[in-house]
């Protein structure tokens, strides 16, 4: 499944960027890049929510890529700074590819290699997110039903960092290769 008009229609946010876009270093202090698994939820998750749970909510997932960004200095920061901070977020990237969650099969095995001008940095799997990139969907479901909220159905959600970030400079571009869903490559202009 491509991603298609109606599908990315859905996904509304100020924060994605276009596939292919470079990102603008002069909108940023320090961008670092990272891969993560999105899931576009197609159901409300069922609580209390647990991976099964957010699979079977789950209408594709996508690689996608994490913008961050923070005023603070080598990222170092309290908690309660990088909460004031929006949690260094500053912009996405969603693949080119997406698939529904069976179609993958394991996702805890599902691949991603970072190459940094064009050689290999890092490689993981999405195993270093949890034990399983749905453990940290479910986390986020179940902390918000404390506060008497749901992921619905719609919503876009990050795994969290399946690598390490990866500083973006000028001219330096940082390729993710996600297993079954494409690349996206990301530099600095």
């Amino acid at each position: 499944m491509g991603l298609d008009a109606p599908l990315y229609g859905r996904v509304t946010s100020g924060m994605i960027s276009s596939y292919g876009e470079p990102i603008r270093l002069d909108r940023f202090i320090h961008p670092r890049v990272e891969s993560e698994i999105a899931f576009l939820l197609a159901r409300d998750v069922a609580l209390p929510a647990t991976v099964i749970s957010v699979l079977a909510a789950t209408e594709v997932v996508f690689g996608a890529v994490d913008v961050l960004d923070s005023r603070y200095e080598s990222f170092k920061f309290t908690l309660s700074d990088v909460v004031s901070d929006n949690a260094s977020a500053g912009a996405f990237y969603l693949g080119p590819i997406a698939r529904r969650p069976d179609d993958l099969g394991d996702l805890r095995l599902l691949g991603c290699n970072v190459l940094v001008g064009g050689d290999a940095a890092m490689t993981a799997t999405g195993a270093a997110v949890m034990g399983h990139p749905a453990a940290s969907v479910a986390w986020l479901a179940n902390q918000l039903a404390v506060e008497g909220k749901t992921l619905k159905a719609g919503q876009l959600i990050f795994s969290g960092g399946v690598t390490a970030p990866v500083p973006v400079v000028a001219g330096a571009g940082v390729t993710f290769e996600f297993a079954g869903l494409g690349s996206i490559e990301v530099f600095g202009a």
